[in-house]
């Protein structure tokens, strides 16, 4: 199975390889850059959209984070405090 996945994949790359060889040897023209404006624009838009959707669930994940430790905190010093003894006198009946 490794053998033929090994073969397969260097007879893809040779494929490939001729296959665009022609194209790569031309080079990139002046013409092939100013038509991809438009095309640039959109990439960038798009990068910068889905990067700032990703703010959405680090804040969510962050402020989490911080309400569990602090509640956990609070929680902890709320049974210090409990757990300490009365200072004051205990008066006896007659």
């Amino acid at each position: 199975m490794r053998r033929s996945s090994l073969i397969l994949t260097i007879m893809t790359f040779v494929f490939f390889w001729f296959d665009t060889f022609g194209v790569a040897k031309q080079g990139v023209r002046w013409r092939d850059i100013s038509d991809a404006g438009v095309a640039l624009w959109i990439f960038l838009i798009a990068g910068a959209v889905i990067i700032l959707l990703q703010l959405i669930p680090a804040l969510l994940m962050f402020f989490s984070f911080v309400g569990t430790g602090t509640h956990i905190g609070y929680k902890v010093v709320d049974s210090v405090k409990d757990e300490t003894p009365a200072t004051e006198t205990v008066r006896e009946v007659k």
